[in-house]
């Protein structure tokens, strides 16, 4: 092979080469973007979460983890940075674990993208900012044992349309739900404290018929119906992710609206909107064709570009002028077949 063919062997070569590389750096950016992970810790000590969360995801990306659950331990101050490295997280189950002090600290989970947090069982107090900019936040869960819901602490959580407030409420700081998308709050005991813009003004009010303290001015601004009841009879079933309060509790089902019916109770917030979540369940299965799509079309790429290389290389050895095959005899004289 002369000079001249060699040349543009190379050419090729490497314009092939480029174009695998090319090929297989989208084709990894993309199925990266795509995939996630569940990842679950059974139980750890204090103060190793991280490490714990590390064992447990393996090879995982902590950056692909869309699912992080925590069957049990006692979550302490030294953990509580960890979180703030789940950036790509969704679904943060922490139902089976206690917080040290029994409370989610100040901007917790602050302008993250969980969709949905299942707080410790012990938790009686919500920071302030602690999930204020989650506009993803769809569902939170907390105990019966909650008292104090902090300032601005859900502030913008614009995806949360309705939420239930436990016995035990005392507080409710200002702006806690501040741009939120509440339009019913749920409350099962008497009125709490509530500050300035607590709520939505557009909000209506459920309450037991024998609460008292909503006929303070302060709620002169909202409309109130007496629709919530308690049944101390019935037995809470059982949920796998979240935490059940002691008694089950549940709006009258004759004056609540259907959509609004509670036959599971988990104190917290939630999105009721069922088209809402038929569309997220629809873009994961997209996701998931989407990535089987892009690894057939980058190996189809791929199996063209080798092939289209073989055909380039065999007629780059094709003599020009005559149509045949140049070969070199044993004294380097070229010669034509």
């Amino acid at each position: 092979m002369n000079y001249k063919k060699k040349k543009n062997f190379l050419r090729v070569v490497m314009i092939v080469v480029a174009i695998l590389m090319f090929v297989g750096v989208a084709m990894s950016g993309l199925v990266t973007a795509f995939a996630a992970e569940d990842v679950t810790v059974e139980t750890f000590e204090s103060g190793s979460l991280y490490s714990a969360f590390n064992e447990a995801k393996e090879d995982t990306d902590q950056n692909n983890v869309k699912s992080f659950t925590v069957k049990s331990g006692v979550v302490s101050s030294a953990d509580f940075s960890m979180f703030g490295n789940l950036s790509s997280c969704e679904i943060i189950d922490l139902s089976g674990t206690e917080f040290e002090g029994g409370k989610i600290p100040d901007n917790f989970m602050s302008g993250r993208r969980v969709s949905e947090f299942y707080a410790p069982k012990n938790i009686t107090t919500i920071g302030n900012n602690a999930f204020s900019g989650c506009g993803n936040l769809k569902k939170l869960s907390f105990t019966n044992s909650l008292e104090m819901v902090g300032n601005r602490a859900f502030e913008s959580c614009s995806s949360l349309t309705s939420v239930y407030f436990p016995e035990s409420l005392k507080l409710v700081d200002e702006c806690a739900f501040r741009g939120s998308g509440l339009t019913d709050i749920y409350f099962y005991g008497n009125a709490p404290e509530v500050k300035s813009e607590a709520f939505p003004t557009s909000a209506t009010i459920h309450i037991t018929e024998n609460a008292t303290g909503f006929d303070s001015d302060f709620w002169n601004n909202y409309n109130i119906v007496k629709d919530v009841v308690k049944d101390n009879s019935a037995t809470p079933a059982e949920t796998t992710v979240g935490a059940v309060s002691e008694e089950t509790v549940s709006p009258i089902e004759t004056e609540a609206p259907a959509e609004t019916t509670v036959t599971e109770v988990t104190y917290g917030a939630y999105a009721e909107d069922t088209e809402k979540a038929e569309e997220v369940s629809g873009n994961n299965a997209n996701k998931n064709s989407a990535v089987i799509v892009i690894v057939i079309a980058a190996a189809v790429v791929i199996i063209a570009v080798v092939i289209a290389a073989a055909v380039v290389i065999v007629m780059m050895q094709k003599n020009k002028n005559g149509n045949g095959y140049i070969n070199v005899d044993e004294n380097n004289n070229a010669k034509e077949e």
